[in-house]
């Protein structure tokens, strides 16, 4: 039986499941009922795939959930990997969700060769690598010629385990992007609109994805949007963010800039070698770079399309795979 209505729209019915698949709402709405279930053996699924199993950690580990999450008998589908030990099903939501979101076919672009912003760096939610990200690079000069935003001044905690404090500062200035580089009137989701502007004024992304502490790779549409956009990138994220892109086909600039960051697991070591890196592409030719960045990021952007019609195509067999596992 199936009541969540994400998984749904990614698997082609009918199909025989072992378990039961519910939303994170009618598991917390449910669990006294839904534990009993548990009790009697039966598994239960809890579908959450627009978030990353960090996320959903906080809200589902207590001491009654966490020793079924355990054994897995009671799995997950989220937008993220996750420990081998946990039962759970990347569904890679925010891929096809940015694809989703664009209303027209995704532009590449590489005309323009004099640009007015180095990097576009954009931000809503202030988490603490965030926070410590944005004043080190504004300490540094480096956001003076970038095209950035910070669209909320207060820090956003995760659960503790996955959290670090960066910085003594407590809040940070609120800052929209420069006029004119925001799609108007604003869609439901701006965040996972691809808005042409931002890519052709600027020469990289720096993305800053929502995991940082967490060990496991989670995907969002802040990488998603330079890839389908062609556009290079260098991404703060968890130990490991860059393997796990390469093992799923995808290729990076090692051969330009130095990704080391991605192998060193202290957070603050980690964003100090990774802004060290962000001040060095920004003092090199830049036009140059993103002349010598074309054919990878055609690559990636194709990879993206190809990934995307395989995930759709064989989500229903992974699923069935997951549910009998």
């Amino acid at each position: 039986m199936i009541d969540a209505d994400v998984v749904l729209t990614y698997v082609k019915r009918p199909i025989d499941i072992n378990g039961r698949v519910i939303s994170l709402n009618t598991l917390l709405r449910d669990w006294a009922r839904i534990r009993q279930e548990l009790v009697h053996g039966h598994a239960i699924t809890v579908e959450k795939t627009d978030e990353s199993v960090s996320t959903l950690w906080h809200v589902i580990k207590n001491a009654e959930m966490e020793p079924w999450i355990r054994s897995k008998q009671l799995r997950l589908i989220t937008s993220s990997d996750s420990d081998p030990n946990i039962a759970n099903l990347n569904a890679e939501h925010f891929l096809s969700a940015t694809i989703g979101s664009q209303e027209t076919d995704i532009p590449v672009q590489y005309q323009t060769l004099v640009r007015p912003y180095t990097f576009l760096f954009t931000n809503r939610k202030v988490r603490p690598h965030r926070h410590y990200l944005i004043q080190e690079l504004k300490r540094k000069g480096l956001l003076d010629r970038a095209l950035w935003s910070c669209l909320d001044g207060h820090n956003t905690y995760g659960h503790p385990e996955h959290t670090r404090i960066y910085t003594k500062e407590t809040d940070i200035s609120i800052k929209h992007l420069d006029p004119g580089y925001d799609p108007v009137p604003a869609p439901d989701w701006i965040d996972g609109v691809i808005y042409p502007r931002q890519y052709q004024d600027t020469w990289f992304t720096l993305v800053s994805e929502t995991g940082f502490e967490y060990p496991y790779s989670s995907r969002t549409e802040k990488i998603w949007k330079p890839i389908l956009a062609g556009h290079p990138f260098i991404v703060c994220a968890n130990a490991g963010f860059y393997r796990d892109l390469k093992n799923m086909g995808f290729r990076t600039f090692d051969h330009l800039i130095d990704e080391s960051f991605d192998s060193i697991i202290d957070g603050k070591v980690r964003l100090d070698r990774l802004i060290a890196t962000v001040g060095w592409l920004c003092e090199q030719d830049l036009s140059q770079f993103w002349q010598e960045t074309r054919d990878i990021c055609l690559y990636n952007h194709a990879r993206a399309l190809e990934l995307h019609n395989s995930l759709k195509k064989d989500f229903t067999q992974r699923f069935l795979e997951f549910m009998h596992a």
